[in-house]
């Protein structure tokens, strides 16, 4: 084409000083999507985006595709040249093409797999350097070793942004280091389509202060869907916030995260707050990560908030740039539980906080014997929607619930999600909701995109009550990957989600 027939000799994005580290904040960097694309970056969306007055009020990380060095390269030392100190670059979608991790090179025999894919890896670094950035967003990269392999095989990585849209539950699956402790920072933020300009900013605002955890400082990937994308919007977002939320340069977060990492010497990863069921065992599982060269001896205990509490291992040995992982599991009996962790270099003490769900609550079928192993708890407002309302209510977890009714609401799939893996296996998932008593809805649980549908339940109008929210559960085999779950409106009276709980059972 003309753009590959022109000669560009150097391709650098701006160098910008990186703040220096408040450990009060939540940093967060905006990630815009879909710059694999070249008709993006070259007629529709970007251009105008980049002719926006809004641009460089917050800093913004633009996806490239590394192949656009090679491409187009005119147009990338265009947005070099005209970009300002808040618009920084990183390579898109997964590396030198667009491609899906988990599934490259799959039409290969197993034992020359590792080797194709590493193949891509290499001549994603190369083009990377070209592109002259450092960092990549990746999508449909679910399994961790994909997920590493990039750190491992391009050595100058400095960070990598997954996921098109939040699929992740919580912080502590959000945001940690890999190998080279380069860190990883999952998109905590989706869309919703058609959405008005309050709707997304309101939704934004929410999803973000929902996966916010309690430590500081954090660090925060809010995934920017280029399709719905409004410049105006994100400003207003941070203004929202407060100004304990600081908006970075992705390059700057990845910075931040690496002097965080080394001040505190040793990471913990663990669910913010998990679900269980009064008097059934429950597992919880963590991770530790430590900054230093040389491995960590970790003692874990807990206190009598959990009854028969049992860690597995007790002690951890923690090696640089790989994590080490434990599960813990018992009774709970609080709403809190403590887990203590010592180390060398001191004792660290961290929290996890219970939602106990209440024989009361649960409604319909008699829950399985067993481990529950929790995998996740996912609030319906940080789902996907294809229409309905999002729902103040004191009652609801967070204070927030999605609804539908003939005012807010097609019949149909109006809440579904959240696309996370998990492992083949036997699962329990609890619908938290209520309604009124001429409703009629369907919950399923499925394989990511609907299809085999794994578990399905019409809701009896006995079974929901106006005032309360009652749990109903959906008991499933899973195959392994991407797990949807999904409410079904049937386009009659209301019905509010307020959240779905997940959890792997264990015999």
């Amino acid at each position: 084409s003309v753009h590959s027939g022109i000669r560009v000799s150097h391709l650098r994005p701006r160098n910008v000083p990186p703040p220096r580290l408040d450990p009060s904040r939540v940093y967060l960097s905006f990630i815009m999507s879909d710059g694999d694309n070249l008709p993006v970056l070259t007629l529709n969306n970007f251009p105008q985006l980049w002719r926006s007055p809004d641009r460089g009020k917050v800093p913004i990380g633009w996806t490239v595709s590394p192949a656009a060095s090679i491409l187009i390269p005119d147009v990338v030392s265009y947005y070099y040249a005209t970009a300002t100190s808040n618009d920084a670059f990183l390579g898109a979608v997964s590396g030198l093409g667009y491609t899906y991790p988990d599934s490259y090179g799959l039409r290969y025999k197993p034992e020359h797999q590792q080797a194709v894919f590493d193949g891509f890896l290499t001549d994603t670094g190369k083009y990377l350097q070209r592109l002259g950035v450092r960092s990549v967003w990746i999508m449909n990269a679910t399994r961790p070793e994909r997920i590493r392999r990039y750190a491992e095989k391009i050595p100058f990585l400095e960070a990598l942004f997954p996921d098109y849209g939040r699929r992740v539950a919580d912080y502590g699956s959000a945001t940690y280091p890999t190998a080279r402790n380069v860190p990883v920072f999952h998109a905590v933020t989706g869309w919703t389509e058609n959405a008005t300009r309050e709707e997304k900013i309101s939704q934004m605002v929410e999803q973000i202060r929902n996966i916010t955890p309690s430590e500081r400082p954090a660090f925060l990937h809010v995934f920017l869907w280029n399709w719905g994308a409004d410049l105006s919007i994100y400003p207003e977002v941070l203004k929202r916030l407060g100004p304990a939320y600081v908006a970075v340069r992705p390059d700057h977060l990845s910075h931040l995260f690496q002097q965080d990492f080394g001040r505190r010497k040793l990471l913990a990863r663990l669910p913010e707050r998990i679900v269980a069921v009064e008097g059934l065992p429950t597992r919880l599982t963590g991770t530790f990560y430590a900054s230093s060269t040389e491995p960590v001896t970790v003692q874990l205990s807990t206190t009598d908030a959990i009854k028969d509490a049992k860690f597995e291992p007790s002690q951890l040995t923690v090696a640089a740039g790989t994590g080490a992982q434990f599960s813990l599991t018992g009774r709970p009996q609080t709403d809190q539980i403590a887990i203590v962790a010592q180390a060398p270099f001191g004792t660290r003490r961290y929290s996890v906080s219970v939602r106990l769900v209440s024989a009361q609550e649960l409604t319909g079928a008699r829950l399985p014997s067993g481990t529950l192993c929790f995998a996740g708890i996912y609030e319906a407002e940080n789902l996907a929607h294809n229409s309905g309302t999002l729902l103040s209510d004191v009652a609801a977890s967070g204070s927030s619930a999605w609804k539908a009714d003939e005012a807010t609401a097609k019949p149909g799939y109006v809440v579904y999600g959240p696309y996370a893996p998990i492992p083949a296996g036997r699962y329990l998932a609890l619908f938290r909701l209520k309604g009124s008593s001429g409703n009629a809805a369907v919950l399923d649980t499925c394989v990511g995109g609907g299809n085999p549908i794994t578990a399905q339940k019409t809701v009896g109008t006995a079974e929901l009550d106006e005032q309360q929210y009652r749990c109903l559960a959906l008991e499933f085999h899973h195959p392994g990957g991407p797990l949807e779950t999904r409410l079904r409106w049937s386009g009659r009276g209301w019905v509010a989600l307020d959240w779905v709980a997940v959890w792997q059972i264990e015999e």
